[in-house]
């Protein structure tokens, strides 16, 4: 299974991503993909060297509120060698593994250890730490993924409700006709 519980004949879902440590830094974002190579985990690379994601978004901030780093899928082809995100789900309990190693199939990790750039992670295996160079941290939590249901854009709705008004009025011309 995948952290969106689809197999990869099936369609997307969308997921939203929070999560706030005892230090009160916090990420949050939305994410989408498709397990291609049926691991059970999302990732920038996998077994094929393909990016399983469709939709990634997630920003990190600090105990203020000011944003520390945010990731998107624009940066992909640029984000560094050691950039990773792996995330292990359980679907029948719709939660992120929180205490493993994203290394070995049993937590997750998002971020890098670059400068500049944060981690947010289990490689230790005791749990959720949040690093980044500059020597901030913070810690526990859990990074909760939540189902987005899937709604209409509202412009489609504005351009389906125009599309009927224009179809009546067409058809009451050729009545007249």
């Amino acid at each position: 299974m995948s952290l969106l519980g689809t197999s990869s004949a099936q369609a997307i879902n969308f997921y939203s991503l929070q999560w706030t440590g005892t230090g009160d830094f916090s990420m949050t974002g939305l994410v989408s993909g498709n397990d291609d190579d049926n691991n059970g985990i999302l990732q920038t690379s996998n077994l094929f060297s393909n990016n399983e994601f469709v939709t990634f978004d997630v920003t990190f901030k600090d105990s203020s509120l000011v944003t520390l780093k945010t990731y998107n899928i624009n940066q992909f082809p640029n984000l560094s060698p050691t950039f990773n995100f792996n995330l292990q789900f359980t679907p029948t309990t719709a939660t992120v593994l929180q205490g493993g190693n994203a290394q070995s199939g049993t937590g997750f990790s998002i971020g890098s250890t670059d400068p500049g750039d944060v981690l947010l992670d289990t490689r230790f295996g005791q749990g959720i730490t949040l690093t980044d160079p500059a020597g901030f941290g913070d810690d526990g939590g859990n990074l909760i993924a939540t189902p987005v249901p899937f709604e209409f854009d509202a412009t489609a709705g504005i351009v389906t409700l125009g599309a009927i008004w224009g179809v009546n009025q067409w058809r009451k011309n050729r009545l007249k006709k």
